[in-house]
Protein backbone atom coordinates (compact mmCIF):
# COMPACT_ATOMS: atom_id res chain seq x y z
CA UNK A 1 0.00 0.00 0.00
CA UNK A 2 2.80 2.41 0.86
CA UNK A 3 5.40 2.49 -1.88
CA UNK A 4 9.13 2.93 -1.46
CA UNK A 5 9.20 4.78 -4.76
CA UNK A 6 10.91 8.15 -4.69
CA UNK A 7 8.51 11.02 -5.30
CA UNK A 8 9.30 13.10 -8.38
CA UNK A 9 7.84 16.52 -9.07
CA UNK A 10 7.06 15.98 -12.73
CA UNK A 11 4.02 15.74 -14.95
CA UNK A 12 3.11 12.16 -14.07
CA UNK A 13 3.27 12.71 -10.32
CA UNK A 14 0.70 15.49 -10.49
CA UNK A 15 -2.05 12.95 -11.09
CA UNK A 16 -1.01 10.85 -8.09
CA UNK A 17 -2.53 11.27 -4.62
CA UNK A 18 -0.73 13.66 -2.30
CA UNK A 19 0.33 11.98 0.93
CA UNK A 20 -0.06 13.83 4.24
CA UNK A 21 0.95 12.31 7.58
CA UNK A 22 -0.02 13.47 11.06
CA UNK A 23 1.88 12.38 14.15
CA UNK A 24 1.19 13.19 17.79
CA UNK A 25 4.28 13.57 19.98
CA UNK A 26 5.55 10.81 22.29
CA UNK A 27 4.75 10.63 25.98
CA UNK A 28 5.77 13.70 27.96
CA UNK A 29 6.35 13.94 31.70
CA UNK A 30 2.89 15.42 32.28
CA UNK A 31 1.26 12.79 30.04
CA UNK A 32 2.87 10.24 32.31
CA UNK A 33 1.67 12.05 35.41
CA UNK A 34 -1.87 12.47 33.99
CA UNK A 35 -1.77 16.27 34.13
CA UNK A 36 -3.48 18.79 31.86
CA UNK A 37 -0.57 20.24 29.88
CA UNK A 38 -1.78 22.82 27.37
CA UNK A 39 1.05 25.08 26.19
CA UNK A 40 3.30 24.17 29.12
CA UNK A 41 6.65 23.02 27.72
CA UNK A 42 7.13 19.55 29.19
CA UNK A 43 9.87 17.19 27.91
CA UNK A 44 9.56 13.63 26.66
CA UNK A 45 9.93 10.75 29.08
CA UNK A 46 12.15 7.79 28.27
CA UNK A 47 9.04 5.97 27.07
CA UNK A 48 8.12 8.98 24.95
CA UNK A 49 11.51 8.90 23.28
CA UNK A 50 11.05 5.21 22.56
CA UNK A 51 7.60 5.89 21.10
CA UNK A 52 9.01 8.55 18.78
CA UNK A 53 11.86 6.29 17.67
CA UNK A 54 9.40 3.47 16.98
CA UNK A 55 7.31 5.80 14.82
CA UNK A 56 10.41 6.74 12.83
CA UNK A 57 11.37 3.08 12.36
CA UNK A 58 7.84 2.26 11.23
CA UNK A 59 7.81 5.05 8.65
CA UNK A 60 11.26 4.08 7.44
CA UNK A 61 10.34 0.39 7.13
CA UNK A 62 7.27 1.27 5.06
CA UNK A 63 9.33 3.48 2.77
CA UNK A 64 7.37 6.62 3.63
CA UNK A 65 9.40 9.75 3.01
CA UNK A 66 8.77 13.46 3.36
CA UNK A 67 9.76 16.71 1.70
CA UNK A 68 9.22 18.88 4.78
CA UNK A 69 8.11 18.72 8.41
CA UNK A 70 5.94 21.13 10.39
CA UNK A 71 5.70 21.22 14.16
CA UNK A 72 5.00 23.43 17.18
CA UNK A 73 7.31 25.44 19.43
CA UNK A 74 7.02 22.92 22.28
CA UNK A 75 9.86 20.51 23.04
CA UNK A 76 7.75 17.37 23.36
CA UNK A 77 6.84 17.91 19.71
CA UNK A 78 10.19 19.17 18.39
CA UNK A 79 12.07 16.38 20.18
CA UNK A 80 9.69 13.85 18.63
CA UNK A 81 10.52 15.29 15.20
CA UNK A 82 14.25 14.97 15.85
CA UNK A 83 13.97 11.34 16.94
CA UNK A 84 11.71 10.39 14.03
CA UNK A 85 14.03 11.95 11.48
CA UNK A 86 17.07 10.29 13.06
CA UNK A 87 15.46 6.89 12.65
CA UNK A 88 14.56 7.72 9.04
CA UNK A 89 18.02 9.10 8.22
CA UNK A 90 16.32 12.35 7.20
CA UNK A 91 17.89 14.73 9.71
CA UNK A 92 18.69 17.12 6.87
CA UNK A 93 15.01 17.63 6.10
CA UNK A 94 13.60 21.16 6.55
CA UNK A 95 11.67 21.52 9.82
CA UNK A 96 9.34 24.49 10.22
CA UNK A 97 8.10 25.54 13.67
CA UNK A 98 4.99 27.63 14.26
CA UNK A 99 3.24 28.53 17.50
CA UNK A 100 -0.12 27.97 15.80
CA UNK A 101 0.66 24.25 16.01
CA UNK A 102 0.99 24.49 19.80
CA UNK A 103 -1.44 22.48 21.91
CA UNK A 104 -4.66 24.19 22.96
CA UNK A 105 -4.60 26.23 26.14
CA UNK A 106 -6.50 24.23 28.76
CA UNK A 107 -7.00 27.36 30.84
CA UNK A 108 -7.47 26.92 34.57
CA UNK A 109 -7.14 23.14 34.17
CA UNK A 110 -3.44 23.35 33.29
CA UNK A 111 -1.39 21.72 36.02
CA UNK A 112 -4.36 19.76 37.42
CA UNK A 113 -4.56 15.97 37.62
CA UNK A 114 -7.15 14.74 35.11
CA UNK A 115 -8.57 11.98 37.28
CA UNK A 116 -8.93 14.32 40.24
CA UNK A 117 -10.87 16.68 37.93
CA UNK A 118 -13.15 13.76 37.00
CA UNK A 119 -13.79 13.10 40.70
CA UNK A 120 -14.54 16.79 41.31
CA UNK A 121 -16.48 17.79 38.18
CA UNK A 122 -17.69 14.46 36.79
CA UNK A 123 -16.69 12.36 33.79
CA UNK A 124 -19.10 14.00 31.35
CA UNK A 125 -17.94 17.54 32.13
CA UNK A 126 -14.25 16.66 31.85
CA UNK A 127 -14.85 14.86 28.56
CA UNK A 128 -16.65 17.91 27.18
CA UNK A 129 -13.76 20.13 28.23
CA UNK A 130 -11.28 17.73 26.61
CA UNK A 131 -13.07 16.59 23.46
CA UNK A 132 -16.12 18.70 22.58
CA UNK A 133 -16.19 21.22 19.76
CA UNK A 134 -17.11 24.48 21.43
CA UNK A 135 -17.00 24.15 25.23
CA UNK A 136 -13.78 25.68 26.60
CA UNK A 137 -12.51 25.08 30.14
CA UNK A 138 -12.46 27.99 32.60
CA UNK A 139 -9.82 30.60 31.67
CA UNK A 140 -6.50 30.80 33.46
CA UNK A 141 -5.30 33.98 35.11
CA UNK A 142 -2.35 35.89 33.68
CA UNK A 143 -0.81 35.51 37.12
CA UNK A 144 -0.81 31.73 36.71
CA UNK A 145 2.68 30.19 36.65
CA UNK A 146 1.52 28.34 33.53
CA UNK A 147 0.46 31.47 31.59
CA UNK A 148 2.19 30.89 28.22
CA UNK A 149 3.30 34.46 27.62
CA UNK A 150 5.57 34.29 30.66
CA UNK A 151 7.84 32.32 28.31
CA UNK A 152 10.17 34.65 26.44
CA UNK A 153 10.00 32.65 23.19
CA UNK A 154 6.73 34.30 22.15
CA UNK A 155 7.95 37.87 22.48
CA UNK A 156 11.28 37.04 20.83
CA UNK A 157 9.46 35.48 17.88
CA UNK A 158 7.25 38.52 17.49
CA UNK A 159 4.06 36.89 18.76
CA UNK A 160 1.78 39.42 20.44
CA UNK A 161 0.42 38.74 23.90
CA UNK A 162 -3.07 39.41 22.56
CA UNK A 163 -2.68 36.35 20.32
CA UNK A 164 -2.14 33.99 23.26
CA UNK A 165 -5.51 32.82 24.65
CA UNK A 166 -6.35 32.29 28.32
CA UNK A 167 -8.31 29.14 27.39
CA UNK A 168 -9.49 27.46 24.21
CA UNK A 169 -12.15 25.12 22.93
CA UNK A 170 -11.41 23.01 19.87
CA UNK A 171 -13.36 25.58 17.88
CA UNK A 172 -10.97 28.29 19.11
CA UNK A 173 -7.93 26.19 18.23
CA UNK A 174 -9.32 25.65 14.73
CA UNK A 175 -9.28 29.40 14.10
CA UNK A 176 -5.49 29.60 14.45
CA UNK A 177 -4.71 26.25 12.84
CA UNK A 178 -6.95 27.10 9.87
CA UNK A 179 -4.87 30.21 9.20
CA UNK A 180 -1.72 28.09 9.37
CA UNK A 181 -3.27 25.46 7.09
CA UNK A 182 -4.33 27.98 4.45
CA UNK A 183 -1.13 30.04 4.54
CA UNK A 184 1.49 27.29 4.88
CA UNK A 185 0.19 23.79 4.25
CA UNK A 186 -2.15 24.24 1.27
CA UNK A 187 0.47 25.85 -1.02
CA UNK A 188 2.91 23.03 -0.30
CA UNK A 189 0.31 20.32 -0.86
CA UNK A 190 -0.67 21.94 -4.14
CA UNK A 191 2.99 21.72 -5.09
CA UNK A 192 2.78 17.96 -4.34
CA UNK A 193 5.00 18.11 -1.28
CA UNK A 194 4.86 15.11 1.02
CA UNK A 195 4.37 16.59 4.46
CA UNK A 196 4.69 15.39 8.04
CA UNK A 197 2.85 17.43 10.67
CA UNK A 198 3.97 16.61 14.21
CA UNK A 199 1.89 18.18 16.91
CA UNK A 200 -0.43 17.73 19.85
CA UNK A 201 -3.67 15.88 20.21
CA UNK A 202 -6.18 18.73 20.13
CA UNK A 203 -4.12 20.80 17.76
CA UNK A 204 -4.07 17.89 15.30
CA UNK A 205 -7.75 17.10 15.94
CA UNK A 206 -8.60 20.61 14.80
CA UNK A 207 -6.75 20.12 11.51
CA UNK A 208 -8.17 16.65 10.95
CA UNK A 209 -11.73 17.79 11.70
CA UNK A 210 -11.52 20.39 8.99
CA UNK A 211 -9.67 18.18 6.49
CA UNK A 212 -12.00 15.20 6.96
CA UNK A 213 -15.17 17.23 7.50
CA UNK A 214 -15.88 15.53 10.84
CA UNK A 215 -19.13 16.80 12.34
CA UNK A 216 -19.27 18.83 15.54
CA UNK A 217 -21.05 15.90 17.19
CA UNK A 218 -18.63 13.19 16.04
CA UNK A 219 -15.39 15.00 16.86
CA UNK A 220 -15.87 14.20 20.56
CA UNK A 221 -15.18 10.56 19.67
CA UNK A 222 -11.95 11.23 17.76
CA UNK A 223 -8.81 10.77 19.85
CA UNK A 224 -5.23 10.59 18.60
CA UNK A 225 -2.91 8.00 20.14
CA UNK A 226 0.63 9.07 20.91
CA UNK A 227 3.29 8.52 18.24
CA UNK A 228 1.13 6.47 15.86
CA UNK A 229 1.36 7.91 12.32
CA UNK A 230 -1.98 8.77 10.69
CA UNK A 231 -1.65 8.74 6.89
CA UNK A 232 -3.94 10.47 4.40
CA UNK A 233 -4.05 10.31 0.62
CA UNK A 234 -5.40 13.56 -0.82
CA UNK A 235 -6.84 14.37 -4.22
CA UNK A 236 -4.10 16.40 -5.97
CA UNK A 237 -6.60 18.99 -7.22
CA UNK A 238 -9.18 19.39 -4.45
CA UNK A 239 -6.93 18.25 -1.55
CA UNK A 240 -9.89 16.27 -0.22
CA UNK A 241 -9.16 12.91 1.48
CA UNK A 242 -9.41 9.86 -0.76
CA UNK A 243 -10.76 6.53 0.50
CA UNK A 244 -7.98 4.41 1.94
CA UNK A 245 -7.98 0.79 3.05
CA UNK A 246 -8.13 0.30 6.80
CA UNK A 247 -9.16 3.87 7.57
CA UNK A 248 -9.96 4.78 11.17
CA UNK A 249 -13.48 5.27 12.49
CA UNK A 250 -14.90 8.70 11.56
CA UNK A 251 -11.83 9.37 9.37
CA UNK A 252 -10.47 8.72 5.89
CA UNK A 253 -6.93 8.43 7.21
CA UNK A 254 -5.26 5.20 8.30
CA UNK A 255 -3.28 4.67 11.50
CA UNK A 256 -0.13 2.63 10.99
CA UNK A 257 -1.10 0.07 13.60
CA UNK A 258 -3.66 -2.68 13.99
CA UNK A 259 -7.24 -2.12 15.23
CA UNK A 260 -6.38 -4.25 18.27
CA UNK A 261 -3.47 -1.95 19.14
CA UNK A 262 -5.72 1.10 18.79
CA UNK A 263 -8.30 -0.53 21.07
CA UNK A 264 -5.69 -1.30 23.73
CA UNK A 265 -4.41 2.28 23.64
CA UNK A 266 -7.95 3.67 23.94
CA UNK A 267 -8.70 1.40 26.92
CA UNK A 268 -5.46 2.41 28.63
CA UNK A 269 -6.17 6.12 28.13
CA UNK A 270 -9.76 5.77 29.36
CA UNK A 271 -8.60 4.09 32.57
CA UNK A 272 -5.95 6.75 33.12
CA UNK A 273 -8.38 9.65 32.82
CA UNK A 274 -11.96 8.56 33.45
CA UNK A 275 -11.98 5.33 35.45
CA UNK A 276 -11.90 6.55 39.05
CA UNK A 277 -11.73 2.95 40.29
CA UNK A 278 -8.46 2.35 38.45
CA UNK A 279 -5.23 3.36 40.22
CA UNK A 280 -3.72 4.32 36.86
CA UNK A 281 -3.03 8.06 36.71
CA UNK A 282 -4.51 8.77 40.14
CA UNK A 283 -2.98 11.11 42.66
CA UNK A 284 -0.17 12.28 40.41
CA UNK A 285 0.35 15.97 39.92
CA UNK A 286 2.74 18.83 40.49
CA UNK A 287 2.99 20.40 43.92
CA UNK A 288 5.17 23.07 45.42
CA UNK A 289 8.84 22.91 44.57
CA UNK A 290 11.05 21.98 47.52
CA UNK A 291 14.36 23.79 47.88
CA UNK A 292 17.25 21.77 49.26
CA UNK A 293 19.76 24.08 50.97
CA UNK A 294 22.71 21.85 50.17
CA UNK A 295 22.31 22.62 46.47
CA UNK A 296 22.42 18.91 45.63
CA UNK A 297 19.29 18.99 43.52
CA UNK A 298 16.76 21.41 42.08
CA UNK A 299 13.45 21.15 40.30
CA UNK A 300 11.87 18.58 42.60
CA UNK A 301 8.23 17.55 42.09
CA UNK A 302 6.11 15.98 44.81
CA UNK A 303 3.74 13.10 44.47
CA UNK A 304 1.54 11.28 46.96
CA UNK A 305 2.05 7.54 46.49
CA UNK A 306 0.87 4.80 48.89
CA UNK A 307 0.22 7.32 51.66
CA UNK A 308 3.90 8.29 51.81
CA UNK A 309 5.40 11.58 50.86
CA UNK A 310 7.63 10.65 47.93
CA UNK A 311 9.58 13.22 46.02
CA UNK A 312 10.56 12.18 42.54
CA UNK A 313 13.82 13.67 41.32
CA UNK A 314 13.34 14.35 37.64
CA UNK A 315 16.90 15.63 37.30
CA UNK A 316 19.89 15.67 39.62
CA UNK A 317 21.99 18.80 39.44
CA UNK A 318 25.39 17.96 40.88
CA UNK A 319 27.83 20.39 42.43
CA UNK A 320 30.07 20.03 39.40
CA UNK A 321 28.87 22.67 36.90
CA UNK A 322 26.94 21.57 33.80
CA UNK A 323 26.75 17.93 34.93
CA UNK A 324 23.24 16.48 34.73
CA UNK A 325 21.98 12.95 35.25
CA UNK A 326 18.74 11.67 33.74
CA UNK A 327 16.74 9.01 35.52
CA UNK A 328 17.28 5.49 34.12
CA UNK A 329 14.33 4.02 32.20
CA UNK A 330 13.45 1.09 34.45
CA UNK A 331 13.92 2.66 37.86
CA UNK A 332 13.07 5.91 39.53
CA UNK A 333 15.20 7.43 42.24
CA UNK A 334 13.02 8.45 45.16
CA UNK A 335 14.05 10.91 47.80
CA UNK A 336 12.06 9.92 50.86
CA UNK A 337 11.69 12.92 53.11
CA UNK A 338 10.06 13.35 56.49
CA UNK A 339 6.83 15.29 56.41
CA UNK A 340 8.37 18.24 58.21
CA UNK A 341 11.62 20.13 57.98
CA UNK A 342 14.14 19.63 60.75
CA UNK A 343 14.41 22.34 63.35
CA UNK A 344 18.07 23.03 62.74
CA UNK A 345 19.07 26.50 61.71
CA UNK A 346 19.98 25.30 58.24
CA UNK A 347 16.57 23.57 57.84
CA UNK A 348 18.21 20.66 56.05
CA UNK A 349 16.07 17.73 55.10
CA UNK A 350 16.52 14.26 56.51
CA UNK A 351 16.62 12.04 53.48
CA UNK A 352 17.72 8.74 52.07
CA UNK A 353 17.84 7.58 48.45
CA UNK A 354 16.39 4.26 47.44
CA UNK A 355 16.03 2.43 44.13
CA UNK A 356 12.86 0.59 43.19
CA UNK A 357 10.94 -0.36 40.03
CA UNK A 358 9.45 2.71 38.41
CA UNK A 359 5.91 3.28 39.70
CA UNK A 360 5.01 5.96 37.20
CA UNK A 361 5.30 3.96 33.95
Amino acid sequence: MFSNTTHHHNGDSKSEPVRLTFLRHGQSTWNQQNIFIGMTDTPLTFEGRQEAMSAGKMLSTLGIEFDAVHTSLLKRSTNTVNLVLQEMDLEWLPVHKDWRLNERNYGALVGANKKQCVEEFGKDQVKRWRRSWDEPPPPMSKSSPYYPYRDRRYEILGIKESEIPLCESLKDVTKRTSLFWDEVIVPQLKNHKRLLIVGHENNLRSLIKRLDNVSNEDIIHVELPRAIPLVYHLDPVTLKPLPISGSAEYLNGRYLCTPAELKNIAERDFKQVYDVNSPLGKGLGPANVVSVNSGLCRGVNKYMLSNSLLIVLRTFCFRAPMVRWTLPPCTVCILLISSTFSTTSTRTLQRRCIQLPCRLN
